[in-house]
C-alpha cells in the first residue's frame, strides 16, 4: 500500500492481503510465492519497460489514493459503527 501511495511500481508475491490490493497488469504485478525466477523476471520487465511501469504505478497511486483517502476511511468506519449501534439497539424478544 505504501509503495502504491508513493507512486512506485509494485511487484509482490501473490499471497495474503496483497492480492486484494494489486490488480495484475493494472496496479502492479503479482508473482507466485517462492518463485525467485518469476520475481526476477518481473522486476527486469519493470526495469526494461519504464514507461509501462510508470503508467501502472500512476494507476496504482490514483486507485490507492481514492480507495484509502482519509475521508473515505472515516465514512466507512462511521457506517460500520452505526451498524453496530443499530444492531445493539435492536433486541429480539427473549
Amino acid at each position: 500500500m505504501e509503495a502504491m501511495l508513493c507512486g512506485r511500481p509494485v511487484v509482490a508475491a501473490a499471497a495474503g492481503g496483497v492480492t486484494e490490493l494489486v490488480q495484475p497488469g493494472h496496479t502492479g504485478w503479482l508473482c507466485p510465492p517462492n518463485d525467485a525466477a518469476a520475481l526476477a523476471h518481473t522486476i527486469a520487465h519493470c526495469f526494461n519497460q519504464p514507461e509501462q511501469a510508470k503508467a501502472i504505478a500512476h494507476a496504482a497511486q490514483t486507485e490507492a489514493s481514492q480507495r484509502f483517502h482519509l475521508t473515505t476511511i472515516n465514512q466507512q468506519l462511521a457506517n460500520a459503527l452505526q451498524s453496530i449501534i443499530d444492531g445493539a439497539l435492536w433486541q429480539p424478544n427473549r
